[in-house]
């Protein structure tokens, strides 16, 4: 899952913005299961001009997997470091930064490989399919009624070499089987 997130980085006190106490240096933390975080990356925020028109700072990111993300702001604009003590005010005495709104999308998922060519190659049954993410690792799994969920991995988990990769199955039943090739979660 591709999350682009749009952080509006503006706060106002009585309908003037106030945009200096907006977050700066930002570390984003992950997490699949919202107890163990782990560090993502550290990202530096541009300063929000403070009208309604800004759509804030996009986050492009592959965030597969990730179910919790945890913003730590360290700094906002107005000099503040937020080091967890309380104690490093901003240039007029304030501790303050503001994150008015956070909002994720969705990109649109990639398409599925395809198969460009299959058949026996031999006695093993090689299929050859495209369009792989380079970033994520592809099995083949074996099944003989499509009613048994695909028990068998007949050619295990792996990065496929190139967009386009074969995977073979070394020992085809006799009669007929079903393939299907999946990416890991």
């Amino acid at each position: 899952v591709n999350v682009q997130s749009s952080l509006g980085l503006h706060s106002t006190a009585g309908g003037t913005p106030m945009t200096r106490i907006g977050p700066k240096n930002v570390d984003i933390f992950t997490s699949s299961d919202g107890v163990t975080f782990t560090f993502a990356e550290s990202l530096v925020f541009a300063e929000a001009p403070g009208n309604a028109g800004c759509t804030g700072h996009l986050i492009p990111a592959d965030y597969h997997g990730i179910r919790y993300i945890r913003l730590f702001i360290r700094t906002n604009h107005d000099g503040a470091v937020f080091d967890g003590s309380g104690s490093q005010p901003c240039g007029d005495g304030r501790s303050l930064t503001g994150l008015s709104e956070i909002g994720f999308g969705i990109a649109a998922p990639p398409a599925p490989p395809e198969v460009i060519s299959s058949g026996f190659n031999g006695t093993a049954f090689r299929v050859t399919a495209g369009g792989f993410d380079l970033a994520h690792s592809y099995s083949m799994t074996r099944s003989s009624d499509l009613r048994d969920g695909f028990p068998t991995a007949v050619d295990g988990m792996h990065p496929p070499a190139a967009a386009a990769d074969d995977f073979v199955d070394p020992a085809p039943p006799p009669g007929r089987a079903f393939y299907r090739i999946e990416e890991s979660s």
